[in-house]
């Protein structure tokens, strides 16, 4: 994949990561919810989750680090990697969290999926983490598949509360050493 450049995200790229993100999450979730209340809780995720302030805050965050994939100067992929007490769920310090794993619709089926979690697969065993784990919804069908397929393993479930309503999401991880 030398055509793509993996690069750690700044505060600089706050703006275009927070479009991105914004777009990529409502393209990959919007027809899985079912009924008002979830559309409702959606819109509501969308606007803060995603906003600009937000994800300054969480590019800034020393507990946390986003990356981009790149292609001719545009992000078309990215993901943030959670240690410490930062982690979604209590998990051992040397364990890292993938979350907000995303690539652009029009570049999804080309391999970027397989680059980017072998690139952090690398990176986390150079930094002595020892488990790679993430959280995916339930109704996640294709990243569920993709990460089985990545050789990641479902290990349990938890809730995941999503604005005013009660998800399920899938534990799913990968010993890395």
């Amino acid at each position: 994949m030398e055509d793509y450049q993996i690069i750690e995200l700044a505060p600089k790229h706050a703006k275009e990561l927070s479009e991105v993100a914004h777009d990529v999450f409502k393209i990959s979730y919007e027809n899985k919810l079912i009924g008002k209340f979830e559309q409702e809780n959606f819109k509501v995720y969308l606007k803060n989750a995603f906003a600009h302030a937000q994800m300054m805050k969480e590019i800034q965050d020393e507990k946390s680090k986003y990356f981009g994939i790149f292609h001719n100067e545009k992000l078309i992929a990215f993901f943030k990697l959670n240690f410490e007490e930062n982690q979604t769920m209590e998990r051992p310090d040397n364990h890292v969290e993938v979350e907000r794993f995303y690539i652009i619709p029009e570049r999804q089926g080309q391999g970027i999926g397989k680059y980017m979690l072998d690139w952090i697969s690398d990176w986390a065993v150079e930094q002595k983490f020892v488990k790679l784990w993430l959280r995916s919804w339930e109704r996640n069908d294709g990243g569920i598949a993709f990460y089985k397929r990545m050789g990641l393993e479902i290990v349990g479930t938890t809730e995941y509360k999503f604005e005013e309503s009660d998800d399920v999401d899938f534990v799913i991880e990968k010993e890395l050493v």
